[in-house]
Formats: C-alpha cells, structure tokens, sequence
C-alpha cells in the first residue's frame, strides 16, 4: 500500500493528494498495490472543526470517484481509501490533535493493519480485507512523487532476502 500521510486543513489540499495517488496508480498499476490518503487533523482547541467535515466529504467523495473510475476493483476491494484521524487531548500541549503527528499516525496506521488496535480513526474508508493483504507500506511525503513502476522497485528491494530483519527474541 502507497500512503500519503499528512494534516489536511482544506478540501483543496484534499483534492491535490489525491489527484496525486491517481497518478501514481497510473504509473504504477497493479493487482497488489492500493494507495491511501491518510489525513491527519490539524491542532485545534476543540476536539472537532467545522472544517473536518469539509476535508472529510471531500476526501470520502473523491476516493468513491476514483474507485469508480477505474471499476476493475482489484479482488473486489477499493484501490483508493481515505482515512482521516481523531483529535485527542494532548495535556503538554493544551490542546486537541493527532496523537505524535506524522509518526503516531503511521504507528497507529500499522498497529491497525495489523490487528492489535481496533479502528483508531475518525473516517475510515479502508475495508477488512485490504488490511489481511497488507505486507509492505510505501510511505511518501506530501512533496514526494512516485514515478514510473517505482512501487515495483520497492517492494522489490524490501522483498529481498538480504533486507530481511533479523529479530532477537531476547532483545
């Protein structure tokens, strides 16, 4: 899976990753590879802004798009999903936002995709069983591209037998 995480202030920001995660389907299709916009919200002194709602209608809408666009679901399963997180309440910060930011999302993301957290976010367009098929997570920077066949590379290099973890039990 290709994720974008980031803060989504505006349905425009919205609208560009995910115009983005088009392209980068079309230059790297295939039956195994799904892209995600995972937003974060923005800090706040409410737990929810009359702003989410927008972010979150355009993000669910143009992920349904363009899962319609290009109706060959792969197995039946979307290829594009929106996910969008919670405010908590951060006590050193006197305020509600995204736990950990950027890290606290991919950590919450995996422990998701993984089975040991049960949905942690507030919108949630990923179905049950894209998560069981999940075996590498391509994360990409808002600024960052992913250019032609680039997932293959990837995904090659992490499957390789020499990148493996070696994992001490003890340890």
């Amino acid at each position: 899976m290709v994720v974008i995480p980031t803060i989504l202030k505006s349905k425009e920001k919205v609208e560009e990753l995910v115009r983005k995660l088009e392209v980068f389907y079309l230059a790297n299709q295939s039956d195994n590879i799904y892209f995600t916009l995972l937003g974060d919200c923005s800090e706040s002194n409410k737990q929810k802004e009359e702003s989410d709602l927008e972010v979150i209608q355009e993000g669910e809408k143009l992920v349904k798009e363009l899962n319609e666009k290009y109706q060959q679901k792969q197995e039946g399963l979307s290829i594009f999903n929106f996910i969008y997180r919670k405010r908590e309440w951060n006590e050193k910060e006197a305020s509600y936002l995204g736990w950990e930011r950027k890290r606290g999302m991919l950590t919450q993301f995996n422990q998701y995709l993984l089975g040991k957290i049960k949905n942690p976010f507030r919108v949630n367009t990923l179905e049950n069983q894209i998560k069981e098929k999940m075996k590498y997570i391509i994360t990409l920077d808002a600024d960052t591209d992913l250019i032609l066949n680039s997932a293959f590379e990837l995904v090659g290099a992490m499957a390789h037998i020499l990148n493996e973890p070696i994992i001490d039990s003890e340890k």
